[in-house]
């Protein structure tokens, strides 16, 4: 039977906690366990474990083997180091001064990562700062550079006046002959296309007559071809009418020819 040092889930939905627990390896995650070595939380700020170590050395001692999330609660707890050295032969005395050495370096790495965590929560917070402040500085630069285009066009306008005046006398000039150059090119219009529209029947016309005379020309050799075929027939009709005649000429000739000499055999027969 192998046995595990590993955790069972309790607690409500969402709120849970776990229990260090030594089992068979067969059972299931929540089912029979053989005893329980400790309790682990993480749900609060600074999680909370609870190990004891005397059973779980107990445990270890037999074979019992440890799963991946309980050896690393241990080693947080110092308990696997504790035991590495009391393999190798370390004193109790020089086991309690590692212990507390080990406890102040652990110390310190809790800070270090609660500077690290709070340095980085500066920066988001900086940037969410400054992706808010940017968008200002750029709508301010956007309006400063509308209102200039919009005063460059209003001097540009303001030089253009006199020479739209000066277009304006030229265009009042000109516009009689506007008119009369108009007149004429809608003249030139229409007759183009009347000319276009007389085209247009002539091409009509001549399409519907060479379409009739290509029909007359369909239904003469439909004709020809017709009374072709009819002569062709009566042509073979003959033939094989002949060739009926004939072949009774030769049948009676045979059948003469067969009398005959059935006679002249009778008639030997009658004189011997």
């Amino acid at each position: 039977m192998a046995v595990r040092i590993r955790l069972t889930r309790k607690g409500r939905k969402n709120r849970p906690y776990y229990r260090i627990v030594v089992a068979d390896q067969r059972s299931p995650r929540d089912g029979g366990f053989i005893e329980t070595v400790g309790r682990y939380c993480p749900l609060t700020t600074e999680p909370d474990i609870i190990i004891d170590e005397e059973r779980i050395e107990y445990w270890l001692d037999k074979g019992a083997l440890p799963s991946d999330t309980v050896s690393s609660l241990l080693k947080q707890q110092g308990v696997l180091y504790k035991r590495w050295m009391k393999k190798k032969g370390f004193p109790e005395e020089k086991i309690t001064e590692e212990m507390k050495k080990w406890e102040v370096l652990q110390i310190e790495r809790k800070k270090r990562e609660k500077l690290k965590l709070e340095e980085k929560e500066k920066k988001k917070k900086e940037k969410a700062k400054q992706s808010q402040e940017e968008p200002v500085t750029e709508k301010e630069e956007k309006v400063e550079e509308v209102l200039k285009e919009e005063i460059k066009k209003e001097e540009e306008a303001k030089k253009a006046e006199p020479e739209k005046v000066e277009k304006q006398e030229d265009t009042k000039k000109t516009e009689p002959e506007k008119e009369e150059k108009s007149e004429e090119k809608a003249a030139k219009v229409e007759e183009d296309k009347k000319s276009e529209d007389s085209e247009k029947k002539e091409k009509t016309e001549k399409t519907v007559t060479t379409k009739k005379e290509s029909e007359k020309i369909d239904t003469e050799k439909k004709e020809k071809e017709s009374d072709q075929a009819k002569d062709e027939k009566s042509e073979q009709k003959q033939k094989k009418s002949e060739e009926k005649k004939s072949s009774k000429t030769t049948s009676e000739t045979k059948s003469d020819n067969k009398k005959d000499k059935s006679d002249k055999k009778s008639d030997k027969e009658k004189k011997e």
